[in-house]
């Protein structure tokens, strides 16, 4: 059915009235973006309800309606425990964070190792390369040399042959044909310079082509032992490559984990504005035609000091701080309440600080004498000055977001002698 309060439209699955000699309440039902469920209940003593008349059926329509004490303190403790869990999902994840430190440094040794790895193997195979064009030409070369020594012998061959069969001589008959001593001796020389002639043409070719085989044996050794070299880096960039893959394992979990936690955190997120924004609708009903929170003083003498609103948005104790993103200890409440609202003195005294500063804002501190005092911060304007005495319940100033602030609200300190206390011990 829809609830209709001040203006503020509402869905509910069940709406159920209960009327007595002092109550007259509705208790309403309404679901939340998890599935669950949410109970709301409204007073309606101080107002009229209609239920189901007119052009209103299906409706409960409420023409003023207070906020209940008991539903909005249910809404605190719903909205503080999804802060703690909030805190705690960051708490995870600045965990995980620093867990993934070391690997992602890891990681980064591996990248460098592997790129001097890659870089070794680049060289040594612009080596062998190298090499292997050395030894293809010095192959080339020697089979050139076997194709000369191959012709030089054929050419040696050849010519013995022609002279033997055009002459049927050998070389003795040569020489004893000789006319003279001296057409013998001249006749000894050509033989001899022919045979000199052809031998040492072979001889060099073969000689050339033994050096050339040995610088080829030479190559192919160098080539044998720039191999060896080359498999030891390229087992040594597996085992590399191995340990990358290990710890990329290992970081593809944690950064798994990371991504699990911030959807889990922004699921915590949209309850807390959900329900925020639940209790900002009652707080803005409420303070639309006046509020009810009591001014009655506690036994310690305080009252509560921002009458639109109890809804405390960090309690006093250590916390995960919004800005710093650390734990630290938080030494009074924060109230979260309309913009501009009234912030009251909690108790008489005088004001001993009135002035602003980075951290907290626009603030004031109120001396109650005995050691007594209380701290005002965050304040968007100051209305007392330093000096001026206050009454309680007197409006000192309004509520901002001054200072070190995410949004409206009141930062407020309970201090005895000095040390700062619970103010929930004190306030009533």
């Amino acid at each position: 059915m829809k609830v209709s309060i001040d203006n503020v439209n509402l869905d509910a699955k069940t709406c159920n009235l209960y009327i007595g000699e002092n109550t007259l309440h509705a208790k309403l039902v309404l679901p939340t973006n998890k599935g669950s469920e949410n109970d709301m209940w409204v007073d309606l003593r101080p107002y009229k309800a209609l239920l189901g008349a007119g052009d209103h059926k299906n409706w409960l329509t409420v023409s003023r309606a207070t906020v209940s004490a008991e539903n909005l303190d249910e809404l605190n403790s719903k909205k503080n425990s999804a802060t703690s869990e909030m805190n705690a999902i960051r708490q995870k994840i600045n965990e995980a964070q620093k867990n993934k430190t070391p690997y992602v440094q890891k990681k980064k040794n591996i990248d460098a190792q592997l790129d001097k790895a890659n870089d070794k193997l680049s060289s040594l195979n612009m080596q062998i390369a190298s090499l292997q064009s050395d030894i293809t030409a010095k192959q080339k070369e020697i089979e050139n040399l076997s194709e000369e020594e191959d012709k030089a012998t054929k050419l040696f061959k050849e010519r013995m042959r022609a002279i033997y069969e055009e002459n049927s001589l050998s070389y003795i008959d040569i020489l004893l044909n000789s006319t003279s001593i001296s057409d013998f001796f001249y006749r000894m020389d050509i033989i001899r310079q022919i045979s000199d002639y052809d031998q040492n043409v072979i001889a060099q070719i073969v000689n050339r082509k033994e050096i050339i085989e040995e610088s080829k044996k030479t190559l192919e050794s160098k080539q044998n032992e720039i191999e060896s070299v080359k498999a030891a880096a390229e087992t040594e960039k597996a085992k590399i490559q191995k340990l990358n893959e290990e710890n990329q394992a290992v970081l593809n979990s944690i950064n798994n984990d990371i991504s699990e936690y911030e959807k889990q955190l922004k699921a915590e997120e949209q309850e807390a504005k959900r329900i925020e924004n639940q209790i900002k609708a009652l707080l803005a009903q409420s303070q639309k035609k006046g509020s009810t929170t009591s001014v009655t003083p506690s036994a310690s003498g305080f009252i509560w000091p921002c009458p639109a609103s109890r809804y405390v948005t960090s309690p006093f104790g250590n916390r995960y701080h919004p800005l710093t993103g650390k734990y630290t200890m938080h030494n009074g409440i924060d109230i979260g309440g309309p913009n501009g609202c009234d912030i009251v003195a909690s108790k008489g005294g005088t004001v001993i600080v009135s002035e602003y500063s980075s951290s907290y804002g626009h603030y004031i501190i109120i001396n109650h004498g005995g050691g007594q005092t209380t701290t005002y911060a965050h304040l968007s304007t100051r209305l007392v000055s330093v000096g001026a005495s206050v009454n309680q319940g007197q409006v000192i100033g309004k509520e901002g977001s001054t200072g070190w602030s995410t949004g409206p609200h009141l930062h407020f300190e309970v201090a005895i002698n000095g040390v700062r206390y619970n103010p929930l011990n004190y306030v009533s």
